[in-house]
This record gives C-alpha cells, sequence and structure tokens, in this order.
C-alpha cells in the first residue's frame, strides 16, 4: 500500500535501503561477486511504490553508487571496463523503468483514493444541504418549485397558502395562477423563457378572505445546448414582513407628525455629518423647506463658522456619548442666536448609526434672564440704598437678609450676626402680638393694610420706635415663600411730638401761671385803692401806699419776664458789651437778693477769687443772669436752707457755681430744666413755680456770650448746682467798648425780610402791615428804583413785586434784582393784576418765581410764603422799615 506520511514514507525508505544492503553484501560473498546488484532492483521498486518518487530516485542513485564503488569497478569508479561500464548502465536503467513504473502505480492508487474521499464528501453534502434548504423552506415559508418547457408543474414542495402538492404537479402555471387574475406573473414567466434571464417580483395571493405576499424569484433551466427547457421558482411568504413594514411607515409617520408638532427642533445627522431628518419646527426656525436641508451636509447648513462650533460635540456624540452644548451660533439665514443643543447618539448592537439634534432657541430666555439680572441688580441696589430697614424673614421667623440700614437700625455688625435669629428675639414682649398678626397676615397673602408700630431692642441695647409694615414675597408659582418687612425708625419723630405736646402743656400752664400772677396782685391793688377815700386816716393811706407800692413792683417784675419772653419769642436780643469784672456782678445781685433770702431765712455763702475776673458782657444782661439763678436757688429750697456761689477761672474761661440744699432734680427733670416755660416740679406751687421762663432766658443769655451753662443733682432733696462758664476777656479793652457801639444779636433764628413794592401806597402799606403782625420784618419800596436800592441795602429772602411801577417796569426790576449778589437766591413773587398767559411768560422770563394776580387773599399768601421759606437760613434782624 502506498504510504502517505512523510515520515513514514522516509522511514520505510531507509530501511529498506539497510535491508537490501545487508542482503547485497551477503549475496556478493556467496555469488563470488557476480550478481552483487540483484538485491537493489527489488528495493527500489518497492520503495517508489511505497514512499514516492523522491525517496525512490535516492534509492536508485544510492545502489549504483554502492555497487559502482564497491563490486564492479573498484578501487575507482572511472577504471572499468566497457563491458563493466555497460553492466552498471543498463542496472541503472532497469531500476529507473521499474521506479517509473512503481511511483505511477502509486500516483493512480492515490488518486483513486482521492476522487473516492471527495465523491464521499460531495454525497453527504448534497445531503446535508438537501437537509438544510427543506429545512430553510419549511422555517422560512418557502414555496419551491420547477416546471418543464410546457410551463407544468414537475415538482412543488411547501405550497402553502392551503394549497397542496397536487394541486400543482401536472398542471400548467395558468390553471394554477390564472393569467388575468396574476397578469404581472405569467408575463414574468413569459419572459424568463424568452430571454433566458432569471426575474424577481412580488406577487399577491387571494386566499380565504386574505392577501398573501410573497416575493418570487424565477431562473431558467438549460440544456447541453443553452435552450431553456424548464423554469424553477422560489417564493418566500413575506406577508409578516409586509404588514411589519407598513406598521413601521405608520409608526414613522405617527412619529413624524408628533415630532412636527412639538415646539423642539428635532433632526437626524449620520455618520457622514448629513441631515438625514428634520422635523416641521426645525425647518420653520431655519426658513427652509425639509428638502433644503435633509440630505445636505451640516457644514452647508450652519455655515463654516458655526460647524466647527459644534462639530467637537458632533463627534463625541457619533463616539457614542450623549453631549449637551448650549452656545451662540451665527446662522446664515436667520442670524445669531442662543441656542441649547442636546446630542443623542442611536446605535444599534453597538454601532453608532448616526446622532438625534435637539435644538431649543433660548435666545428669548437669555434676554428675559439677562433683563431679570438687570431687574435683580437694581433691585439689590434700590435694597441696599434704602433708607428704611428692610428686611426678608422666613415663614418660620428666621432673617434671610437685611440692608445696611437695616443692620445700623439692629446695631449688627454683619448679616452673619443674624442668621439664625428671629425678629421676636429683639422686639419688646408686649409687642410680639403685633409683629406676630402682621408675619401671618403676610404668610396668608392678606398682608395689613395700615402699619404697626414696635418696640425694639438693639444688638447694643438701644431701644427704638419703630413702624412696621410686612408684605408676602411670593415664587413663580404665585407661593409665599417669605415676608418683606419694611421698618421706619420713627423714635426721633415719636420724641419730637413727645416733645411739642409738652411744650403745648407747659405753654397752657405759663398761660394758666400768669392769669394767676397777674390777678394776684390786681386784687390787693383794688382793695387798697378803695381804702383811699376823702378823709381816710393816715395810718390807712400809708398802708393802702405800701401795698400799691408792694404789688406794682410784683407785676413790674412780671412784665419783665414778659418782655423777656417776647424778645425770645421774636428771636432778638440787644446785648451792650463792655469789660467787667464778674465779682463786682456777684456782689450786685446778692446784693439785691438780701431781701428774698432774708425772708426765707436762707443762708447765703459767696466765695471769690483775690485776681478780678474779667468777661467781656453786657452788665446788665449778666446781672439778669446771676440774679435769676439765685432766685431760682431760693425758690427751690425749704426755709433756713443754704447757698454757695463760688467765683474761679479755669483753663481760660470764668467759673460760677450756684449751688443750693433745695428739693434738687431727679434725672428725668434734668434734660427739661432749660426748656421754655418748663416747671419741672408740679408739686411747687404757683408763686414759687414762676412763669418757667428764667432759666431758658437765662441760659440763652450765656451763650451770647459766648459761654456755656448746666445743671447737675445728686437726686430729689439732694439740692442742685449751677455752673456757668464763659471766656474771659483779654488784658486790653475791646474796639467796640471804645466805640460805644452796641451790637443787636439775634437770639434765635431769624425771620427772612420781605421787600413790598407797589406804587399804591395804601395797597403796599396794608401788605405791609399784615406781615409784621405775622412778626416779619418789611421793608416798603414805592416805584422801581427805590426798591432796588432797599433790595441791596437789605437783601430780602422775597420781594412781593408789583408789575406796573410809574419809572421801571416790575420785569425790568426783577431782571436787575438777579443781577445783583444777593439775587441768587432770593424768591420773587409777582403780585398785579395782569394774569393773561403772556403776562405770565414775560415775568418767568423776567426771573420771577411765581405770578399772582390781585386781589390775593391774606391767608393764602401767609401760607405760600410759609412753604417757601420752610428751609431759608436767614438769620438777619430787621434794618429798615421803609424806603
Amino acid at each position: 500500500m502506498p504510504l502517505t506520511g512523510r515520515v513514514w514514507r522516509w522511514t520505510f525508505a531507509v530501511l529498506l535501503l539497510a535491508v537490501s544492503t545487508a542482503l547485497n553484501l551477503w549475496v556478493h560473498r556467496v555469488t563470488g561477486g557476480r550478481t552483487p546488484f540483484q538485491p537493489f532492483y527489488p528495493a527500489i521498486i518497492a520503495i517508489g511504490f511505497a514512499s514516492g518518487t523522491a525517496p525512490g530516485l535516492l534509492a536508485l542513485v544510492y545502489a549504483v553508487c554502492f555497487v559502482g564503488y564497491s563490486w564492479l569497478l573498484p578501487p575507482t569508479l572511472f577504471s572499468g571496463t566497457p563491458g563493466e561500464i555497460a553492466t552498471l548502465g543498463l542496472f541503472a536503467l532497469g531500476a529507473g523503468l521499474g521506479l517509473g513504473v512503481a511511483a505511477a502505480a502509486r500516483h493512480l492508487i492515490l488518486d483513486q483514493r482521492r476522487t473516492r474521499v471527495r465523491i464521499d464528501a460531495a454525497l453527504q453534502a448534497a445531503s446535508d444541504a438537501e437537509q438544510r434548504f427543506q429545512v430553510a423552506l419549511k422555517g422560512g415559508s418557502i414555496i419551491a418549485w420547477a416546471c418543464d418547457a410546457q410551463q407544468r408543474y414537475t415538482w412543488v414542495y411547501n405550497p402553502g397558502a392551503g394549497f397542496k402538492v397536487e394541486d400543482f404537479v401536472g398542471r400548467r402555471i395558468g390553471e394554477v395562477l390564472p393569467r388575468e387574475t396574476y397578469p404581472a406573473f405569467a408575463e414574468a414567466v413569459d419572459r424568463v423563457f424568452m430571454t433566458g434571464r432569471g426575474e424577481r417580483l412580488p406577487v399577491v395571493l387571494e386566499y380565504g378572505g386574505q392577501r398573501l405576499h410573497y416575493l418570487s424569484n424565477i431562473d431558467p433551466v438549460f440544456d447541453e445546448s443553452g435552450r431553456v427547457i424548464g423554469l424553477v421558482g422560489a417564493s418566500a411568504d413575506t406577508t409578516d414582513l409586509n404588514r411589519a413594514q407598513e406598521s413601521v411607515r405608520h409608526r414613522e409617520q405617527q412619529l413624524r407628525t408628533i415630532s412636527d408638532a412639538l415646539p423642539v427642533l428635532i433632526a437626524f445627522v449620520d455618520q457622514s455629518h448629513h441631515y438625514r431628518f428634520n422635523n416641521a419646527a426645525s425647518a420653520r426656525w431655519r426658513q427652509r423647506s425639509r428638502a433644503e436641508i435633509t440630505d445636505h451636509h451640516v457644514r452647508e447648513i450652519l455655515g463654516e463658522q458655526a460647524y466647527e462650533r459644534v462639530r467637537p460635540s458632533l463627534e463625541r456624540a457619533l463616539a457614542g456619548e450623549t453631549v449637551r452644548l448650549e452656545t451662540t451660533l451665527d446662522y446664515p439665514d436667520i442670524g445669531e442666536r442662543d441656542v441649547d443643543v442636546t446630542y443623542i447618539p442611536q446605535s444599534s448592537s453597538g454601532i453608532v448609526s448616526g446622532v438625534v439634534v435637539l435644538t431649543e432657541d433660548v435666545s428669548e430666555r437669555k434676554r428675559h434672564e439677562a433683563a431679570l439680572r438687570a431687574q435683580e441688580r437694581r433691585w439689590h441696589a434700590m435694597f441696599q440704598a434704602q433708607p428704611e430697614c428692610v428686611t426678608v424673614v422666613a415663614p418660620a421667623g428666621h432673617i434671610i437678609d437685611i440692608n445696611p440700614a437695616g443692620l445700623a437700625l439692629l446695631e449688627a455688625e454683619s448679616i452673619e450676626s443674624l442668621r439664625g435669629r428671629t425678629i421676636e428675639e429683639l422686639i419688646d414682649p408686649e409687642h410680639l402680638p403685633l409683629l406676630r398678626a402682621q408675619h401671618q397676615a403676610a404668610l396668608a397673602d392678606r398682608p395689613l393694610e395700615q402699619p404697626g408700630e414696635l418696640a425694639i431692642v438693639g444688638l447694643r441695647g438701644t431701644r427704638r420706635t419703630l413702624e412696621s409694615r410686612a408684605v408676602p414675597l411670593h415664587d413663580e408659582a404665585g407661593r409665599v415663600i417669605a415676608v418683606l418687612s419694611v421698618t421706619r425708625d420713627v423714635s426721633e419723630r415719636r420724641r419730637s411730638e413727645q416733645a411739642l405736646h409738652e411744650a403745648d402743656q407747659r405753654k397752657d400752664e405759663f398761660l394758666a401761671t400768669l392769669a394767676h400772677e397777674l390777678r394776684n396782685p390786681m386784687a390787693p391793688i383794688r382793695y387798697a385803692a378803695a381804702t383811699l377815700r376823702p378823709g381816710a386816716p393816715e395810718t390807712t393811706i400809708q398802708h393802702a401806699r405800701g401795698v400799691i407800692e408792694r404789688q406794682a413792683a410784683q407785676m413790674s417784675r412780671l412784665l419783665d419776664d414778659l418782655l423777656d419772653m417776647s424778645r425770645v419769642t421774636r428771636n432778638v436780643i440787644e446785648l451792650k458789651r463792655k469789660r467787667l469784672d464778674l465779682r463786682d456782678l456777684v456782689g450786685e445781685a446778692t446784693e439785691m437778693a438780701k431781701p428774698v433770702l432774708a425772708n426765707l431765712q436762707h443762708r447765703l455763702t459767696v466765695s471769690t477769687p483775690p485776681n478780678p475776673l474779667w468777661v467781656y458782657a453786657d452788665g446788665t444782661r449778666l446781672l439778669q443772669v446771676i440774679g435769676n439763678l439765685i432766685d431760682n436757688a431760693a425758690k427751690y429750697t425749704e426755709p433756713g436752707g443754704s447757698i454757695e456761689i463760688r467765683l474761679d477761672a479755669a483753663t481760660g474761661n470764668a467759673v460760677m457755681s450756684v449751688r443750693d440744699s433745695g428739693i434738687g432734680l431727679s434725672p428725668e427733670m434734668i434734660p427739661k430744666v432749660f426748656d421754655l416755660f418748663s416747671q419741672v416740679h408740679k408739686s411747687v406751687d404757683a408763686t414759687r413755680g414762676g412763669l418757667g421762663i428764667g432759666l431758658s432766658v437765662v441760659k440763652r443769655l450765656i451763650e451770647l456770650h459766648g459761654g456755656c451753662i448746666e445743671v447737675a443733682s445728686a437726686g430729689l432733696r439732694q439740692g442742685a448746682t449751677f455752673t456757668v462758664r464763659m471766656p474771659l476777656a483779654p488784658a486790653a479793652a475791646d474796639s467796640l467798648e471804645a466805640t460805644g457801639l452796641h451790637k443787636v444779636v439775634p437770639m434765635f433764628k431769624a425771620r427772612p425780610h420781605i421787600l413790598v413794592v407797589d406804587d399804591n401806597r395804601d395797597a403796599a402799606q396794608t401788605l405791609a402791615e399784615m406781615l409784621r403782625s405775622e412778626s416779619f420784618p418789611v421793608a416798603v419800596a414805592f416805584d422801581g428804583a427805590s426798591a432796588l436800592a432797599a433790595f441791596d441795602r437789605i437783601k430780602p429772602a422775597v420781594v412781593l413785586l408789583d408789575m406796573g411801577l410809574p419809572d421801571l417796569h416790575g420785569t425790568e426790576v426783577a431782571r436787575q434784582m438777579r443781577q445783583l449778589p444777593a439775587g441768587r437766591d432770593v424768591q420773587i413773587i409777582a403780585v398785579t393784576g395782569w394774569g393773561q398767559p403772556e403776562d405770565r411768560e414775560r415775568t418767568r422770563q423776567a426771573g420771577v418765581d411765581l405770578h399772582l394776580v390781585k386781589p390775593v387773599d391774606p391767608g393764602d399768601l401767609l401760607r405760600l410764603l410759609s412753604q417757601r421759606l420752610a428751609e431759608d437760613g436767614w438769620t438777619r434782624a430787621p434794618t429798615a422799615e421803609g424806603a
């Protein structure tokens, strides 16, 4: 048998050569060298048959070399006789022929064996293919058939659609599938027979009220001459596939309808960056038709710059990553837009086929957001700049935010020091119900209409009175999320109101006291006058005279006090200053007070320095100050008390203190001691209490001299000490003393000058008298020239100007006044009989502030002047009453 393995073939050849060599040596010994080559013949043939040509040729060469060298031609190969060489050649030729025959036989046997294997494999493959074909036909609902040249079915497999094999075999195609019913199939069969080319076509069978879809392949069968002798065909049932495709198409249409209805811009981009789908919103937004977008490259639609901006995000999405990009793109068709783009990869079996692109135009939202941010900045600036305390409070009552005015009001360094705290912690417990009512009403979205008044104590202990109002803060859904509290500090207003109320009470008390003080002297005077009748005894006359003198002196003192009060009310008091020794004034004042002190049995002690205390002062007014202080100490000290006056110099000031052992002052009384009409001791009878103006006048007089006064007391029943400090005068006399001039100094802010200009003397003088009755300093002029002279001299705050003057028209007077140094701030009011619109325009152009038409109501004029001069800062006293 031929060997096929390489190892086996060569092993067999080597072994057989070894055996033949050994046998050859043995035969050589037996025959004496006559037939040495005979054992190699069968070996070479066997090797050629079993191992093949290559081992056989090697064995032949070996045998020729071995025999020729070892036995025929020793010792060299070419030293033999021609006969020996011929013998060796015949040996090689015979062995070679045998080798060729053996090798040919080997190849023939091996070819037969391989052919048999291939045939067996082909038969097995055909059997397997037939089995797979049958399985495929059954599993795939495929109809297979064949027909002859007469279009008669010769073979049908798996007819389907309710048919049997018997319904086909032996019958013509047109009998089973009528031409009039299935013309397309009949025509396709005819074309295949005519052209010899196969065809594929869909076929729809009507069976049992159903439409069955098939996809048919028809191929020709040729004979040896290439003539079509029949057909074979296969029809796959595609009914379910068609239904699925129809369902997919229906769903695609539904999805397209839905996507077209969505406001979001939807597109699909494939791996090549081409648009494959765009919904209606996307097409409308881009102002293009779908055809102008679909199948076009993204670069064409977006433009080069926008494409390069979105390209990295698109490529990341095509790599399988969902990417969101919010940016600004400049589109070729619609310009610059703010967009929010989401790229969603679409994959099947792990392979990304494209990207769904969701685009939202957020330009309007960005504009709204920018507007909201600007509004928020404005609100924050307003919030920060509000002079009132503005606080944002959580529903639970905790402070969320507060403006700088609120931090100052609550005495907090920063918002951090208030976080987590509630407003209730700082509110007076008495006002907690009101605060809670405001908070709850705001949370219920029904804020209280009227603000409430609360008392609050700051972090440093300062107590303030606040006017508070709470309103709700809403979120976008309209829900109340916090409370905005706006609080105004009304502490100063309340103190002012209280001060006004107390001043009003003091005024009423003063008037009652004044009436009492005026009635008291009148009664004894009337009684004494009644006794002065003719023939009255001398003693009676003397007694009556003494009563009248004493009571007249009392009334004189009352009138002096009233005059001082009048000067205070009119805001002016006259000072006649000169260089004085304060010790002399104290001595004169104590001498004048001795009768009163003796009557009350007070002990007076005066302590003065050895050297003069020179002051530059009005001696009369300063004597009035010292006298009032002594009188005040005497009145409020019980009989038998002590009063001490001390004079000294300290740090350039003369210091005078008046100390008594009287009823003293409580701490709350001290700030009110120097108030006009103030009587801090309500329990003191009217005789001792006085009119309540003395200490107020004392304080103002001291201030006019450049000094100050203060009061101290350890408490009730502990006495009081009034201390006066005044600047010491220089060593030489002041120049004003040498001239003998006196100075008019206002005690309080003076009312401003008013200049009345009118050529009607009665009208001008009557108006001036009315204004003087209201304490206005008034100057009067009857023509333009005198008006300008008076204006330059007194520099009034208001000019009441008639237009029809004899020398200059009122508009010219107004223009010239405006050109003077004092004309910038003056209020010029036209009071004229001309009231047409052109008249008003002329006066306005001339610099007139207000145009009034005669006759003007006096009450309206006074109210107007009060409004115009409410913030005026004039302090000059009147220096002229006419011009």
